[in-house]
Order: C-alpha cells, then structure tokens, then sequence
C-alpha cells in the first residue's frame, strides 16, 4: 500500500446514499431542497458535503452550495444566509441583481426621520425579492437546485 493511502483525506459513507436519493428526488420533481447534516463536532460531515459536492459537480439539474455550519454566528443573520446562497448560485449578479440592488438601498433608510416602519418593510420586502431572484434563477436555467 502507498504511503499516501494509508490516510485518506476523505472516507466515503453509508450517508452518501441518503444525500444521493434526495438529489434525485431534486431532479425528479423540480423543487428546491436543503439537507440538514448534523452529529457531533469532527466527524465528517463537512468534509462530506464538500466530497459529494466535488464529485457531482458537473451532474445535470444540481446545484451544490458550500456547507452552511448553524453553529456559526455568521449565519444566524438570515440576510448573510442569503447573500451567500445568492453568490454562489449567481456568479455574474445576472438573476440576483435585483436583490443586491435592493439591499444597497438599506443604508439610506438609516438617515434620521425614516420611521421604524419604513426599515422594517424595506427588510421584510428583502426577503420577498430573494425569494423572486431565486425562482426566476430556476426558471431561467431550468435547474432545480
């Protein structure tokens, strides 16, 4: 045995094929899905996700994300979730844009005499326009993510 197989930097899993048949229930019926991976702190399961991700990353119909840790304080912002989400699904800004438009347009609601209501519609209508980019990024590429 070579030297360098003697410790893998990956060690495939049963898992595998959980992760595998909802992928296919993705192409299958057209409808987004997010798998939540969970177990103890140093498992495998990033490196799982990143594993599979890197294999099928030229598969038809599928989008693989970087890994979202919950653990990490980062994300507990719903707005970084989304940004991140809408990075990596939209390269060139082509489908995403009118978001990232509408989220540069929060600072000139921080100036005094914008009322509490104005923000807070302007964050609730965030997510509202997210939602939209990410529809019409499906119905444009035809991929189901």
């Amino acid at each position: 045995m070579e030297p360098e197989n003697f410790h893998p930097g990956y060690v495939p899993r049963g898992e595998e094929e959980v992760i595998r048949a909802e992928a296919a229930r993705v192409r299958e019926t057209g409808q987004s899905r997010a798998l939540l991976v969970y177990g103890p702190g140093g498992i495998g399961k990033t490196s799982l996700v990143r594993s599979m991700a890197q294999a099928c990353r030229e598969e038809p119909g599928i989008a693989w994300l970087e890994p979202v840790d919950v653990d990490d304080p980062e994300y507990w912002l719903l707005a970084t979730l989304e940004q991140k989400v809408a990075s990596q699904l939209d390269l060139g800004g082509e489908y995403f844009g009118p978001y990232l438009k509408y989220l540069t347009q929060l600072p000139r609601y921080t100036r005094s005499g914008v009322g509490r209501e104005r923000v807070i519609g302007h964050l609730g209508r965030i997510k509202h326009v997210f939602v939209q980019c990410y529809k019409n990024t499906i119905t444009r590429t035809a991929a189901p993510w």
